[in-house]
């Protein structure tokens, strides 16, 4: 039995038509994928620019060594920057003529853990015979 293979190079060299999009991005599809590509990273951007602003709970506290004081303020929720919180503080503190070594305004992720964080330093500086002293201050907004 005999093949003929003489049609085989013939249908290799045939040029076929494509479609007049294969092989050729149109300028739509373009513009569609990069819309799709805009979308998916504006997606992704935004859980990560939530965590930026998110809202810690915080309270500031200056210790004083001379005074024998631990000086607390009521605990807070805020989005701004640590740096605006303790300017504030510090001008409040000055205002208020109290004087301190120490300063701080711990972060907790929410008001049980703040308060939490609160209640141990107080009961740490009371063990250095420091009294704690209830401010009422909070940041400005």
């Amino acid at each position: 039995m005999a093949i003929d293979m003489g049609w085989i190079p013939a249908m290799c060299l045939e040029k076929k038509e494509r479609p007049p999009s294969a092989g050729r991005h149109r300028p739509g599809l373009r513009r569609h994928r990069r819309r799709r590509l805009a979308l998916l990273l504006v997606l992704v951007a935004q859980p990560l620019s939530q965590a930026a602003r998110a809202t810690d709970w915080r309270y500031c506290y200056a210790g004083s060594d001379a005074d024998r004081r631990f000086y607390a303020s009521q605990p807070f929720a805020t989005s701004k920057p640590l740096e605006a919180i303790e300017r504030q503080w510090f001008l409040w503190l000055g205002r208020q003529g109290i004087r301190f070594e120490t300063t701080a305004c711990p972060r907790g992720s929410d008001r049980t853990a703040i308060e939490d964080s609160m209640r141990s330093a107080a009961r740490y500086n009371q063990g250095f015979g420091k009294r704690t002293v209830d401010l009422d201050w909070t940041p400005e907004t």
